[in-house]
């Protein structure tokens, strides 16, 4: 984390910028040491929570603000739908998908006479079959 400690290390009039992780730099402490020299300049594209909160730092004439738009670049987009197409094959194909947000759809349901009746999922060795595309 760059918090205060880290930035007492940095040489007078150093710019920090953040690209990562919104969670790594620590605002008030960044304000700080722009305030006191320490920083000349501050430029993120990245924040934590995601819109960010309103901070002073935000205002500061040193400071540019960008939205994180790694992602639309021409190859990056060009990955996202490969990886799209690809995943959607392996579906219809009857295989497991390599990145699921939901894995529990892939163990089977069992019955849980406890909770009533209701349908629970259950641990699986192997993901069901899915259909053949017609």
């Amino acid at each position: 984390m760059i918090d205060d400690v880290a930035l007492r290390l940095v040489k007078p009039g150093a710019v920090l910028i953040n690209c990562g992780r919104g969670g790594l730099l620590d605002l008030d402490a960044a304000y700080d040491a722009l305030l006191d020299g320490r920083l000349s300049g501050v430029g993120l594209d990245v924040f934590d929570p995601e819109p960010p909160d309103d901070h002073p730092l935000f205002r500061h004439a040193d400071v540019v603000l960008t939205p994180h738009v790694m992602a639309l670049s021409r190859r990056a987009r060009a990955l996202v739908f490969e990886e799209m197409a690809a995943g959607m094959e392996d579906v219809l194909s009857g295989r497991r998908a390599p990145a699921v947000a939901n894995p529990g759809v892939y163990e089977p349901a069992s019955l849980n006479a406890s909770a009533g009746g209701a349908l629970e999922r259950g641990p699986s060795s192997s993901p069901p079959a899915c259909p053949p595309a017609p």
